[in-house]
């Protein structure tokens, strides 16, 4: 793995996150949300700068990523294991799909597995590498240069290994070379592309499950009943099935069980002393107790009375 045994020096700044509550005091900086799929999210960063890019490697956890890029040049999400298991926007990943982003682009990550990638932070405009100018403001690109692919998966982790030993301070000269190839390797694989088609009817899906998310914020403890909430939506039963199928992940159900399990999670991790459990899930539309610890119990590996217990004593 691209990330064990990595030390943070001047050059290199490494951070584990070992908990879920970790690593979201570390997402607050960013414009996303993150909904994990279970309790059980450890996961890493890496973030080296170069001379006119920034590079970050990231090991991810199961999760539902909504996230808003915006950047004056291009991001690229580049795989770097042989096995990668997310769908962005409805188009599944491989380990030979790379994604580009420009400008400013809402994008629906759906992770059943954790991943790593690294993350490429590009200043220059891509017409000054001979990119193509037919990608759009967020395109998922087939690489045919397998072999330019490799080169750059390659040189990601010479330069994770020599950031952390330190071996980059104030080098200039390593540091431009080494970009130098990071970029010309990436060039080579994206120039020789062939553009993945977004699915049909996408962002009609995007705007079904945004409309999911209002009615769930507003009706927490609510039953929820499929005919209503197609109704609500102004849909087939099939077609919000199949939204939230292809924006999440998730069935309808699994879906919106796991927002309700998050915010009952939320609240009872306030750190109240005299909060109540069953006030809470309640609160949320869990009517059955023992299915509702049985099933935060599966999501977190914890009872909800150790929720609050673990925040009382932080």
């Amino acid at each position: 793995m691209l990330l064990r045994g990595l030390k943070a020096t001047p050059a290199l700044d490494y951070v584990e996150f070992p908990t879920l509550d970790a690593f979201e005091a570390f997402a607050l900086l960013g414009d996303a949300r993150n909904t994990p799929l279970s309790g059980r999210c450890a996961s890493a960063r890496a973030h080296i700068a170069l001379p006119s890019c920034k590079l970050t490697v990231q090991r991810t956890f199961p999760r539902i990523l909504e996230v808003n890029y915006r950047t004056s040049g291009t991001i690229c999400i580049i795989p770097l294991l042989p096995s990668v298991n997310a769908k962005i926007n409805g188009i599944s990943g491989s380990p030979y799909r790379i994604m580009a982003v420009q400008g400013e682009v809402a994008c629906e990550i759906f992770e059943p597995q954790g991943n790593l990638f690294a993350i490429l932070h590009i200043n220059p405009p891509l017409c000054n590498r001979g990119w193509p100018e037919s990608l759009d403001r967020v395109s998922v690109v087939e690489i045919a240069n397998r072999e330019a692919l490799q080169a750059f998966r390659r040189t990601v982790e010479s330069l994770l290994a020599l950031a952390s030993l330190n071996a980059l301070n104030r080098d200039q000269g390593m540091l431009s070379l080494i970009e130098e190839a990071l970029l010309s390797s990436l060039d080579e694989a994206i120039c020789a592309n062939t553009k993945v088609p977004s699915p049909r009817k996408f962002e009609q899906y995007r705007r079904i499950v945004r409309e999911i998310d209002e009615y769930l914020a507003y009706q927490h403890a609510t039953d929820i009943y499929l005919p209503e909430l197609a109704r609500v939506c102004n849909v087939s039963l099939r077609t919000l099935q199949t939204a939230t199928t292809a924006v999440r992940g998730l069935s309808v159900l699994q879906y919106v069980r796991l927002r309700r399990l998050w915010s009952v999670r939320k609240s009872l991790a306030s750190g109240r002393s005299n909060i109540k459990v069953s006030d809470v899930a309640r609160a949320h539309g869990f009517w059955h107790l023992s299915e509702f610890s049985a099933a935060y119990y599966t999501i977190f590996g914890e009872r909800p009375s150790e929720t609050i217990l673990r925040k009382i004593r932080a």
